[in-house]
């Protein structure tokens, strides 16, 4: 009940403190920036735009991906702890989120 976050500690625990630390620039890196940022990597904007962009991921970055995120990596453990396979075409890699719920 002290947790004052957007985010369950168990799940922050799981994503953050064991599958990001552990594997820190590798592909399997949950929260890997180059693959995460891809999209506005290769938008054909001037530079300054993609500036204005990251900018405003400073301020709702938890909610915007972090929340989602470790809630997934959650939901994806207790899959394979349960022996279930994973949704047919889902990539375990793509991150979740909020904008994700939008657009699929």
């Amino acid at each position: 009940s002290d947790w004052c976050d957007w985010m369950m500690p168990e799940a922050w625990n799981l994503e953050h403190n064991r599958l990001h630390h552990y594997r820190l620039g590798e592909a399997k890196d949950p929260d890997l920036v180059e693959r995460n940022l891809d999209f506005l990597r290769d938008m054909n904007i001037p530079m300054w735009q993609k500036s204005v962009v990251v900018a405003t991921f400073i301020p709702i970055w938890k909610w915007f991906y972090y929340a989602p995120n470790t809630f997934k990596e959650l939901q994806v453990q207790k899959f394979k702890l349960e022996g279930k396979p994973l949704p047919e075409g889902y990539d375990p890699q793509d991150p979740l989120t909020v904008k994700s719920f939008f657009l699929s």
